[in-house]
């Protein structure tokens, strides 16, 4: 009597497994990169509507004021309900000067998200001295600021 063997086999190769776990393995690591780039671009769309929020508050506060406030803690609560901090937690990261008649408000915390072109309403030079004759020189930086304010 013979015996098929083809009859008592059950299952999956070790082969068969391990191919399929080496495919699952490779789309879990692609849809992880993916989702980390999200996450960086949803910070730096924050940062950027931070930023925006900050400017109105400063122009708000000056129309009351007559003059820039000397920090941003003086905006809360009646122009802003607390100063932006960190996406995610953690310390404030705007950068803010003010001598009373301009401002600049900066974070140089972008992930991704960079400034590609001086068209870009966030394309500010990041500080006094910088060289801004180049792009390269504030992709990193997202900054608001007053007339009188460009050359800090």
């Amino acid at each position: 009597m013979k015996r098929n063997l083809s009859l008592g086999r059950r299952g999956f190769t070790l082969i068969e497994v391990l191919i399929v776990v080496a495919i699952i393995g490779i789309l879990t690591a692609i849809l992880v990169a993916n989702y980390n780039q999200a996450r960086q671009n949803s910070r730096d769309k924050i940062r950027k509507s931070e930023l925006k929020e900050l400017q109105l508050s400063l122009e708000l506060y000056k129309a009351q004021n007559s003059s820039y406030p000397a920090n941003l803690s003086l905006l809360v609560p009646t122009f802003i309900a607390s100063v932006p901090t960190e996406p995610g937690g953690g310390n404030v990261p705007y950068t803010y000067t003010s001598n009373g008649s301009s401002y600049k408000a900066l974070t140089d915390k972008v992930e991704s998200l960079y400034i590609t072109s001086f068209d870009d309403e966030f394309a500010k030079c990041p500080r006094q001295g910088a060289n801004c004759t180049s792009v390269s020189a504030i992709q990193n930086v997202y900054a608001v600021y007053s007339s009188g304010a460009e050359d800090w």
